[in-house]
C-alpha cells in the first residue's frame, strides 16, 4: 500500500467515527477499528493494518484537542457544523501536522486530495484553508 492509500483508509474509519456520536466512546472506536479489521477489500500487509488501526487509535484518543485545534482554526464554521467528510479529513491531518510532525506541504497535499475524492466541489479550498491556519498556529 502507498501512503496515500493508508491515509484514505484511516480517513475512511475516521468518517465512519460521526454516525457513532450516540454511542459509548469506547463502541465508537471499536467500530472504526472493526472497519479495518473486517475489511474483506483490505490488500494492505498486516504491518499496514497495523499502522492504520494505529492511527485510529491515536486520533481517538486525541479527538477532543484534535478538535479545539480544527474548531480554533475555523472561526466561522464551527465542528458541529462541518461536513462529515471535511471533518474526517481535517482530523487524519492535524493529527499528522501535531503528533506525527510530518511536513505541512505533504499533510495539505494529501487532505486536499482526499478533499477533491470525496468532498463537495469546495471542500478541497475549506481543508486548505483550516490547515493553513492550524500551520501558523
Amino acid at each position: 500500500m502507498t501512503r496515500h492509500e493508508i491515509r484514505e483508509q484511516t480517513f475512511k474509519a475516521l468518517f465512519q467515527y460521526e454516525f457513532y456520536n450516540d454511542e459509548e466512546e469506547s463502541l465508537r472506536k471499536d467500530q472504526m477499528v472493526l472497519f479495518i479489521d473486517e475489511d474483506i477489500d483490505f490488500a494492505g500487509s498486516e504491518a499496514e493494518r497495523d499502522e492504520i488501526r494505529d492511527n485510529i487509535l491515536r486520533i481517538s484518543a486525541s479527538i477532543e484537542e484534535i478538535d479545539a485545534k480544527i474548531d480554533s482554526a475555523s472561526t466561522s464554521w464551527p465542528i458541529r457544523r462541518m461536513n462529515k467528510v471535511d471533518l474526517a479529513i481535517l482530523r487524519l491531518a492535524t493529527f499528522e501536522l501535531l503528533y506525527k510532525q510530518l511536513d505541512v506541504g505533504i499533510v495539505a497535499n494529501e487532505a486536499v486530495e482526499l478533499a477533491k475524492s470525496y468532498g463537495t466541489d469546495d471542500s478541497g479550498r475549506f481543508v486548505n484553508g483550516i490547515l493553513g491556519q492550524i500551520a501558523r498556529e
